[in-house]
């Protein structure tokens, strides 16, 4: 992760028991990096310009990041990023552990909204699908996608820069 974890994040980790990645603010030239969900350098790490990167994985319109340097993206114009990891895994016959699964719906239901976002697809539809059968979630989803919102507003305590960027990633 290249910032501090935000209060939905913190919820459905806790939720769904996973651990969360550690912050890493800054690499050094050289290091190797996969980018996943995001598509301009202001989003990344420090020292990313000057990173090697081997995999970008997006759903966002191409930004200053130019894929022509990336050995391997995959960028298609879903709903989610998740969507486009879940396919991975699929196009390749890798099946999806549970802990893997529950990061994956996590996202996607974070992303559009529980499907209700206007940029969400057929394939998003798919996957969240498949995913909250294979976790047997089929009656508890609505309600962790509740918890999910009511975490993601809740700005109690929050300071003017925490709150800013908070506003700033609901309105992405």
């Amino acid at each position: 992760m290249s910032g501090p974890i935000n209060r939905e994040t913190q919820y459905i980790a806790q939720r769904f028991g996973f651990d969360v990645p550690e912050v890493k603010s800054e690499v050094m030239a050289g290091t190797r990096l996969i980018l996943t969900d995001h598509t301009d350098y202001v989003q990344c790490v420090n020292g990313a310009r000057e990173a090697v990167i081997l995999q970008k994985i997006d759903h966002h319109v191409e930004g200053d990041i130019l894929d022509i340097m990336i050995p391997f993206v995959r960028s298609e114009m879903v709903g989610s990023a998740c969507t486009v990891v879940y396919e991975c895994y699929k196009e390749l016959g890798v099946a999806i552990d549970d802990e893997t699964a529950k990061i994956l719906l996590a996202g996607l239901i974070s992303d559009t909204r529980n499907l209700s976002k206007s940029t969400t697809c057929h394939i998003d539809s798919i996957a969240w699908t498949a995913l909250v059968s294979q976790l047997k979630l089929e009656d508890d989803v609505d309600e962790i996608n509740r918890q999910m919102d009511e975490a993601a507003n809740n700005y109690e305590g929050m300071t003017d820069l925490e709150f800013f960027f908070q506003i700033i990633r609901i309105m992405e």
